[in-house]
């Protein structure tokens, strides 16, 4: 399964991972194929930046979207 990972900020080994997207979507185009869709948020972000960045890729992604929120 293609898992198409999501991070509000830079985080290391993204560089050479055509898998991991930083932020908001770009256009649709520039999406690699994947089956579904995994947002990493830290537990204490911004709760009104986390629900606008769900709801940009559920615009975006026709695929599964999950929020999973990190302890640190």
């Amino acid at each position: 399964m293609k898992i198409l990972r999501v991070y509000t900020r830079r985080v290391a080994g993204y560089k050479n991972n055509k898998m991991i997207i930083i932020g908001f979507p770009p256009f649709a185009q520039l999406i690699p194929h994947h089956e579904e869709v995994n947002i990493f948020v830290k537990l204490n972000y911004n709760k009104k930046k986390t629900s606008e960045l769900l709801i940009a890729w559920k615009g975006v992604a026709e695929k599964p979207i999950k929020l999973i929120e990190l302890a640190k």
